[in-house]
Order: C-alpha cells, then sequence, then structure tokens
C-alpha cells in the first residue's frame, strides 16, 4: 500500500465515524421522543454524570442537593458530624 492509498482510508475512516455518531444522537433523540417515560435525552456535557457529580454548575447539581437536603433534615446528624 503506498502514502496515498493510507491517507484516504484515514480519511473515509473517520468521516465513517462521524456518520456513525450522528446516526447514534439521532437514534438516541428518537428514542428518548418515543419513550418520554425516561425524561429527557441528555446531550453532551449536559447534566450529570453516573456515580460522580459532573455538572458544570456543582450548585445545581441533583445529588448534591440531595445531600443538602438530607443534611438539613437531619439535624442530629449535623451536631454529631462538628
Amino acid at each position: 500500500m503506498n502514502m496515498i492509498e493510507t491517507y484516504i482510508i484515514a480519511i473515509l475512516s473517520i468521516l465513517g465515524m462521524l456518520s456513525l455518531w450522528i446516526a447514534v444522537q439521532h437514534w438516541a433523540r428518537g428514542f428518548a421522543a418515543r419513550h418520554p417515560e425516561f425524561g429527557p435525552l441528555r446531550e453532551d456535557g449536559e447534566g450529570c454524570g453516573g456515580l460522580l457529580c459532573l455538572c458544570k454548575n456543582r450548585a445545581t447539581c441533583p445529588k448534591q442537593l440531595f445531600k443538602q437536603s438530607k443534611k438539613d433534615r437531619n439535624p442530629k446528624r449535623q451536631e454529631n458530624e462538628k
């Protein structure tokens, strides 16, 4: 294989992977539209991820808010932690 063939294969592979990623996003949006019971589709970089709070704004992270509300509901626990 010469250099031009390798170059063309690399370009076509990258374009193929990009096209596949766009198709996966399209299918995911369609699935979310057909199944609203699962909630809205989170786009890349939005919302929190998995076990860690990866929100852009940690103050509005649902996990952080839940932890804070748990502490607010249990004042004895706050006294014990101090």
